[in-house]
């Protein structure tokens, strides 16, 4: 951020104050407009990150992790303000565009989280959930009624498909989930099956579970299968897919 040396506010204080307030609202609209696309590439750039060391002058992103940075000494009253206001902002983009309906308890560090698990890293992340499927088990049955149906092993039996596995049978598979076994609200739950100790997952649970995340369940299967349509994300998960089930 550009920084302001005099406590009064001068002719010139008030030219820098604009131009913060227009790059930061630069910030926020490529934000929206990343969140909110449906033509996103596998590992898009992640602003939000770029947010925190351009803006507000972070070496890392260790202060959001640990939150050290809401007591962070060299941010500027303003800073502080642009944080929260930030923070506000993206809860509002998550609901209008995610269909992630998040409460005033969610902080700086569970906002990064979402961002990571539905926006910068959500092939990944979906390709971890893919595998974290093949592991369910009754403990689920409350939550996922057909989840005996939604490994790939049942999947090609229900269909009666005994061919050696194809790209095409993986993207049939997909498909399939999309279709009938996107259940967000345990949508953290299923990918950490498969990728035990992941933090930020752990973190969502538990948000998730003190219902400070909420989901509107239809937006985000629709939103998957939009994002799904594109063909660079689906192949580079058919084909990591194609190689963990062979």
């Amino acid at each position: 951020m550009i920084e302001m040396n005099d406590t009064e506010v001068s002719q010139g204080d008030q030219q820098v104050m604009d131009e913060n307030e227009q790059i930061f609202n630069t910030y926020i609209q490529t934000l929206h407009d990343q969140c909110g696309s449906i033509c996103q590439d596998i590992h898009p750039d992640d602003i939000m990150e770029k947010f925190y060391k351009e803006f507000l002058n972070q070496e890392d992103m260790s202060g959001v992790e640990d939150r050290s940075i809401i007591i962070d000494g060299k941010l500027t009253p303003y800073d502080r303000d642009s944080l929260q206001i930030f923070r506000d902002k993206m809860v509002k983009i998550y609901e209008q565009v995610l269909g992630i309906i998040c409460t005033s308890d969610v902080d700086i560090y569970h906002i990064y989280c979402l961002y990571q698990v539905f926006v910068t890293q959500f092939a990944d992340y979906f390709l971890t959930y893919l595998c974290g499927l093949q592991k369910l088990d009754a403990d689920f049955e409350e939550e996922i009624p057909n989840w005996e149906e939604l490994s790939f092993e049942n999947y090609r039996k229900k269909i009666g498909d005994e061919s050696p596995i194809s790209i095409n049978t993986i993207n049939n598979y997909i498909d399939y989930i999309v279709e009938c076994g996107i259940y967000p609200n345990v949508y953290f739950d299923v990918c950490l099956y498969e990728s035990s100790g992941n933090v930020a997952l752990s973190e969502l649970i538990l948000e998730s579970s003190s219902n400070y995340i909420q989901f509107d369940d239809e937006f985000i299967r629709l939103k998957f299968s939009k994002l799904l349509l594109s063909d660079e994300i689906k192949n580079y998960i058919a084909d990591k897919l194609f190689t963990l089930v062979n």
